[in-house]
């Protein structure tokens, strides 16, 4: 069977919560097992829509709770763990990724790519029981994911990231054209043209309300702008047959 960590794109197997919700987990796994007494136990594990989500869950989990930050790392360890083979794990991080146990995990610390990177691949090897499949470059941008500018993998059919709907592109048009505008706002829209076309009396009053907008967005260039370029996004597609 394919180890739970590896099934879910957890690397961490970290449990559903802030971290989690806050890197596009949506769901969880349920897992039941015995512990060395003989009793049923179960935890919850997150699954996250690709490992890179995943990654940057932990990273951002261990900087910012207060159970691992600011705590030697084997007593972080521990508390990650449950206690169970906390001393195997430990030993485990300090083989595959040089670090003591009575180090301080600092937040700092797990900002730097050079440490939280071969101590996350470290615990996934632990997690998984076997080498987990994403290579140092997918943890580094897990990394960047958590701290800094990177971003997702595009969709695709291996994982469950969301293709990206007409109306997506719509919105990054306009914070486009309202990122270039800078501090220039777009004028509102006048009130006397905002009258809805169930309301408008007749054709002629139809034909004024569109000759006052077009009038509205001749006298604003940015006005124009947004609203030629959302025509296109919105329409073009359909004229050469692309997705809707």
């Amino acid at each position: 069977m394919t180890p739970a960590s590896i099934r879910n794109n957890n690397p961490g197997a970290c449990e559903p919560g802030y971290a989690s919700k806050k890197f596009g987990a949506t769901s969880f796994e349920t897992l039941k097992w015995k512990d060395e007494k003989g009793i049923a136990r179960t935890n919850r594990i997150a699954t996250f829509p690709t490992s890179q989500h995943g990654a940057a869950a932990c990273y951002h989990l261990l900087a910012t709770s207060k159970h691992y930050v600011n705590q030697p790392i084997s007593k972080a360890i521990t508390t990650w763990c449950g206690g169970y083979s906390a001393g195997a794990y430990a030993k485990a991080l300090e083989a595959r990724a040089g670090l003591s146990g009575s180090t301080i995990l600092t937040a700092d610390l797990i900002k730097d790519p050079s440490f939280a990177v071969p101590m996350l691949m470290a615990m996934a090897r632990v997690e998984a029981g076997t080498a987990f499949p994403m290579n140092e470059a997918g943890f580094l941008q897990g990394h960047q994911m958590a701290f800094g500018d990177g971003l997702a993998p595009a969709p695709s059919p291996d994982n469950d990231v969301p293709a990206q709907k007409p109306e997506a592109k719509t919105r990054e048009v306009i914070a486009t054209v309202t990122k270039i505008g800078g501090a220039i706002s777009v004028p509102a829209v006048p009130a006397a043209y905002t009258t809805t076309v169930t309301n408008a009396q007749g054709w002629q009053g139809m034909g004024d309300q569109i000759a006052g907008l077009i009038k509205w967005a001749i006298v604003s260039p940015l006005a124009l702008a947004v609203v030629a370029v959302t025509a296109a996004v919105l329409f073009l597609p359909k004229l050469i047959g692309g997705r809707t």
